[in-house]
């Protein structure tokens, strides 16, 4: 095999690339991150113009996760095990726990509730992250029952580091964990 073939082949398995943009998200991904900002300002800073976070929300017809959405936020907002970083709604970047929250979303729309449980372990701890589980869920579900699904990115974190390896292709929902026992 030359080494084009070789380097072809490579490629194919790379994961995504991975931005700290918001520049090629999906229309339900820059949702949810919108949804997360504007609920994390409109908490944080109430001298600010007050974002109705839901009303993104009811124009997706999804206005039913609202509850939900606001009831995940506050468990991390208030039982994180460190400062959890957010940006502000119109910023183009993307931090690192906002990917989180994302993939956490895709993670249980795709069927990958472990995975999701490992990612949201680095925010929260004990049998928080269960209780956080069920909220995203529930967000997860109804954004799936109007057909907003959050694409099953390869996000680069450290976290999913040694899960991308182990994973069936991000295709196919089965998980290749559970395999290796």
């Amino acid at each position: 095999m030359n080494q084009m073939t070789e380097d072809a082949l490579l490629e194919n398995l790379r994961p995504l690339p991975d931005k700290d943009t918001t520049e090629d998200l999906k229309t339900a991904e820059l949702l949810a991150l919108w949804t997360i900002r504007a609920w994390v300002q409109n908490s944080s800073d109430k001298s600010a113009s007050s974002y109705h976070f839901q009303d993104g929300l009811e124009k997706a017809g999804c206005a039913d996760a609202a509850v939900s959405f606001a009831a995940l936020l506050e468990i991390i907002g208030s039982e994180a095990n460190r400062r959890i970083e957010i940006h502000t709604t119109g910023c183009p970047c993307l931090f690192p726990d906002e990917k989180r929250i994302l993939h956490t979303l895709a993670a249980l729309q795709t069927g990958h509730a472990l995975e999701a449980f490992d990612v949201l372990k680095t925010l929260l701890s004990g049998a928080v992250v269960r209780i956080a589980l069920e909220h995203a869920g529930s967000v997860a579900a109804i954004l799936s029952r109007v057909g907003l699904h959050l694409p099953d990115r390869a996000w680069h974190l450290k976290e999913l580091l040694l899960t991308n390896h182990l994973r069936a292709p991000r295709t196919n929902a089965t998980f290749v964990r559970y395999q290796l026992h």
